[in-house]
């Protein structure tokens, strides 16, 4: 336990006074107008520019289906998928295994996992 002197109760009490004061003093009014001048003239000097309008143009305004595929990269990457999608159906399937080093062939059974396409235009076998 420390023993208070009177320098201490001095001192508490001055810090006492000094914190009483703080709490009923507010601000002064000019101080207050300098910063909201302050503020004033910041938020002014930061407004953002009115941006340009846009140019018309199919390229620059795409129409809603590309807009809802993401813009025309979103619309490109689905149309190559398709297209890639088309081109693999339509490959006849023994070039397909032979890409993949015969593992659709093996994983059949010997019979394949689609007929040939020549068996589908020609309709020589029951498919």
């Amino acid at each position: 336990m420390a023993i208070e002197t009177e320098r201490d109760r001095h001192s508490d009490a001055a810090l006492e006074a000094l914190f009483e004061e703080a709490r009923h003093d507010g601000p002064r009014p000019d101080l207050v107008a300098r910063v909201l001048a302050d503020a004033a003239a910041v938020q002014a000097a930061a407004a953002p520019a009115v941006p340009p309008a846009r140019r018309a143009g199919f390229f620059r305004n795409p129409p809603g289906f590309v807009a809802a595929l993401g813009g025309w990269g979103g619309f490109g990457g689905v149309t190559a998928a398709g297209l890639f999608g088309l081109a693999v159906g339509l490959w006849s399937p023994e070039a397909v295994d032979a890409l993949s080093g015969g593992q659709f062939w093996s994983l059949s059974g010997g019979n394949g996992w689609t007929p040939d396409l020549s068996a589908l235009v020609l309709e020589e076998s029951d498919v």
